[in-house]
């Protein structure tokens, strides 16, 4: 169940979702804050995965936690939030299975799945990442960018660190 809630809020397109894949793309800032890697690998199996790899170029304080609207009762919520996104690191790393990833159109990707994993000694469930390309018009000038937001439940509540990236600040290979 909590794995479907993750999916809903996070994945709203599984259900146009394309053929199964494995992301690969960076995005950076020009000046690095948060940076999001994502590149195929293989296990010693040979399984496909897909190595998912957050870095606070600034350090773990510096975390990106919400994106939308903040008013002043949010900030208690807000505190907790930083205070767990300070927990998993500076740069931490997790996996994901091909099949557990998906492609939904051009620099569109998400991957999740529901398995408790361990980052940097946090125990956490219900991980995964989408990326979205958004486009924002103001009078004639149009400015699109790219999303990438990495999601997971902890102690039942839901987390996000959400990202925002001009056009040139992220390269897909696929």
């Amino acid at each position: 169940m909590r794995f479907f809630i993750l999916s809903v809020l996070a994945f709203p397109c599984f259900a146009f979702a394309g053929p199964n894949v494995t992301p690969d793309f960076t995005c950076m800032n020009e000046l690095p804050t948060t940076a999001f890697y994502s590149k195929p690998i293989k296990n010693q199996d040979g399984d496909e995965l897909v190595e998912f790899k957050v870095e606070h170029h600034f350090g773990a304080q510096n975390a990106p936690i919400f994106s939308g609207v903040v008013t002043a009762h949010d900030f208690p919520m807000l505190k907790e939030k930083a205070d767990v996104m300070k927990k998993l690191g500076n740069t931490f790393t997790v996996r994901f299975k091909k099949v557990e990833c998906e492609k939904h159109g051009d620099q569109l990707f998400s991957c999740g799945h529901g398995d408790d994993v361990e980052i940097n000694g946090v125990k956490v469930g219900g991980i995964g990442f989408v990326t979205r390309v958004v486009t924002t018009k103001v009078y004639e000038y149009t400015m699109t960018t790219n999303e990438v937001n990495f999601s997971f439940i902890l102690d039942g509540m839901s987390y996000d660190m959400p990202m925002s990236f001009g056009p040139d600040e992220c390269t897909f290979r696929n």
